[in-house]
């Protein structure tokens, strides 16, 4: 009795504690990511580059600061987008060093203050992430995409309140502006129409159509295209004529497709997660450094699991603190198997 008694009481204490599946590994290097505008000038982004190097070999513990580079010319220091610009920086640790990596983050962060939103120091000497996983995610399933956005966004909210959680991203930068056209089914039929026809013709105009034909021209053969000269858009598809007909006065009316649909624009995911034939859209948080992750986890999993969600929809909790569970469950099976 007092074997079992010790046993749950130790399995007890191990579901407690705090875990981590592969814990932070403190080496003798650090890194650093300054990532600017893609508006930015070379010049100004080497400026930029030249202070963070000199402040941040000031800190305490520091040795040494340079540029990542991967070949001879200071443009090899640099990685580019259409959008952002960003320069790596290597950083070398005293060998008697009297603090961790992330108390010299910490102190290089305090340094730089005024690149705070473009400055991200990375701590860990070596990226465990793809064996463990990494942050924390909820996956949100459901059906209507307003809906799905507008609950994702209130769980970053909520999550970014917790203590220990850097950061929270509910996935809006990978959604990107749709044009949405409401076909209301009463004013089409007083029209006369069905909403295959209004789609076949809405189709229609959103094609664009070209005819080639050759030209000789002073026994040269040139190629032309000959395209329409209506185009249409989000500004003006409410213009497009759907149908044509004469009343009784034999005037005749037009049709337009903003007098039987309701044209709006809506935010919408690029593209489309499904997991059991539900729509899911994934919020994901990044924990601050130097936490616990597992002990940030259950606070994060007790605030999501609280929240009040519509019918149909539900959550999925993930991330780093799933794989410690697993880990857990599958040391508590090999211990009851021993016991057995």
């Amino acid at each position: 009795l007092l074997a079992v008694s010790l046993l749950v009481l130790s399995v007890y204490n191990a579901l407690s504690m705090p875990m981590a599946f592969i814990p932070a590994m403190d080496g003798p290097q650090m890194t650093m990511t300054l990532t600017v505008d893609g508006t930015t000038s070379d010049e100004e982004l080497y400026e930029k580059g030249w202070e963070i190097a000199q402040k941040a070999q000031s800190v305490q513990d520091v040795d040494t600061v340079a540029v990542m580079s991967g070949g001879d010319s200071i443009a090899s220091m640099t990685a580019s987008t259409d959008n952002s610009k960003s320069l790596s920086f290597y950083v070398v640790m005293n060998e008697e060093r009297t603090l961790s990596n992330v108390e010299v983050g910490q102190l290089i962060k305090e340094a730089l203050p005024e690149y705070k939103e473009e400055l991200t120091v990375t701590t860990e000497s070596i990226d465990m992430s793809m064996l463990g996983g990494s942050g924390f995610s909820v996956a949100v399933k459901g059906n209507d995409f307003d809906t799905l956005g507008e609950i994702s966004a209130d769980i970053a909210a909520e999550l970014e309140k917790i203590e220990g959680i850097a950061s929270a991203d509910d996935g809006s930068g990978s959604r990107s502006d749709e044009l949405r056209i409401e076909i209301n089914k009463e004013a089409a039929m007083k029209k006369g129409l069905t909403t295959a026809q209004i789609y076949q013709k809405v189709a229609e105009a959103l094609t664009e159509e070209t005819t080639t034909t050759t030209f000789t021209f002073d026994n040269h053969d040139l190629k032309g295209y000959i395209t329409s000269d209506t185009s249409y858009n989000r500004d003006n598809i409410e213009k497009l004529e759907i149908a044509s007909t004469v009343d009784e006065d034999g005037d005749e009316e037009i049709t337009t497709l903003g007098q039987v649909a309701t044209i709006s624009v809506a935010q919408s995911p690029q593209t489309i997660s499904r997991d059991n034939q539900s729509r899911t859209y994934t919020v994901t948080a990044k924990f601050e450094e130097g936490v616990n992750t597992t002990l940030v986890s259950r606070a994060a999993t007790e605030t999501v699991q609280n929240m009040q969600l519509p019918d149909g929809y539900q959550i999925d909790v993930g991330g780093e603190n799933q794989m410690v569970m697993e880990m857990m469950g599958d040391m508590l099976l090999m211990i009851l198997l021993a016991v057995v």
